[in-house]
């Protein structure tokens, strides 16, 4: 007896699917509330933390969040983490299997992969692609050692 095929996993880029209006909408408010956040409490932040490298490091990390929030609505590859927790090797070995995966579909349709393009946003595995959104904000948060 065969097992039935198993799908294609669920992505932003049916409009009618559930992953569409979370990754065009509320990622995009999640992260903008992020940078609210930090914006809004930027005195108490610097207060607490003190110094011009609170300062300088909470402007960075706006920046990172911006980034990325701006990475997740423009569909750009997602990078490879670059901090040094336990997991980065693991996070980043997924992606080069997906970065090889998509060379491989790619040259079974006799089209070249443009560079070392990772998984998009919008285009990869829904699922997959938040909980990398949400690590990335981890990075984000703990690249800093002031705040």
């Amino acid at each position: 007896m065969s097992r039935p095929a198993t799908p294609p996993p669920l992505s932003a880029k049916d409009p009618s699917s559930f992953a569409y209006p979370t990754m065009k909408d509320r990622i995009p408010v999640i992260l903008s509330k992020v940078v609210d956040h930090l914006t809004r409490n930027k005195g108490h932040i610097l207060q607490e933390y003190g110094g011009e490298a609170a300062r300088e490091e909470l402007k960075a990390l706006i920046g990172a969040i911006s980034e990325l929030r701006h990475s997740v609505m423009t569909n750009k590859p997602a990078k490879p983490l670059r901090d040094s927790r336990c997991d980065t090797p693991l996070w980043n070995a997924q992606l080069a299997r997906q970065i090889n995966l998509k060379r491989e579909e790619e040259e079974a349709f006799g089209r070249a992969l443009s560079s070392e393009e990772g998984p998009k946003w919008f285009d990869d595995a829904w699922l997959w692609m938040e909980c990398y959104l949400y690590r990335r904000i981890q990075e984000a948060a703990l690249m800093w050692y002031c705040i």
